[in-house]
């Protein structure tokens, strides 16, 4: 009974796995624990599995081979439906020197650079949008690289009034401080774009670097 309902478990996880981790975000856990705990888990249930299993080995080397291969199965398989890619936990970008030409509206808190009919700035913003919902106090700006107020119209349809979002007062610089490479998320404080990451570098610990900052900014003021 103990395989059976552990095993349900194991598949619930996989199964529900985006959910889990959602879950855990909307109740507050950081970004790096809320996207580690479906893992593991995953790792725990295979630990139990495995235990039950080794109990009805005859030998103790049969113990062990059986320990071996049944423990890493549960993350094995999930993995292979979730698996985590380079950029999911990171949060190293490039610091950013003073610059003379500042683009954000914002004291404090993200802008995240885009260009028209790039589909990863599209799907950024629904990482965005729950960045937004945890911090109501986080100011968040999306800045569109064009002069042409119909390229922001699909930004502004999925964004849905929850952050603001304008074309660029000058698109070649801010371009140019993207590095070419859309989206760009830059942190901003005390109205100084201080810090970028890339598309691939902002990782949930990145995002929580975000929130630590609004954090200790809130307890300042």
């Amino acid at each position: 009974m103990k395989i059976i309902i552990s095993s349900l478990l194991t598949i619930s996880t996989i199964f529900y796995f985006s959910s889990l981790e959602d879950f855990f975000q909307r109740i507050g856990i950081s970004w790096t624990l809320s996207k580690s705990l479906p893992y593991l888990f995953l790792i725990a249930l295979g630990l139990f599995i495995a235990l039950l299993f080794t109990k009805k080995a005859v030998t103790k080397n049969m113990k062990r081979i059986l320990f071996l291969l049944i423990l890493p199965l549960p993350f094995i398989i999930g993995f292979a439906f979730h698996p985590i890619y380079e950029g999911d936990f990171s949060k190293n970008g490039i610091q950013l020197t003073p610059l003379d030409y500042q683009e954000n509206t914002i004291k404090d808190g993200l802008i995240v650079i885009t260009i028209p009919n790039c589909p990863y700035c599209y799907e950024s913003i629904s990482k965005i949008k729950k960045l937004a919902l945890r911090n109501p106090k986080l100011q968040i700006e999306y800045v569109v690289c064009s002069s042409d107020t119909n390229d922001i119209l699909t930004y502004q349809a999925e964004i849905d009034g929850l952050f603001d979002i304008h074309l660029a007062k000058d698109k070649n610089k801010l371009a140019k401080i993207a590095d070419l490479s859309f989206p760009a998320f830059v942190q901003v404080k005390n109205n100084k774009q201080i810090y970028k990451w890339s598309n691939s570098q902002f990782g949930v610990r990145a995002m929580d670097v975000i929130e630590d900052c609004i954090s200790n900014s809130l307890k300042n003021n």
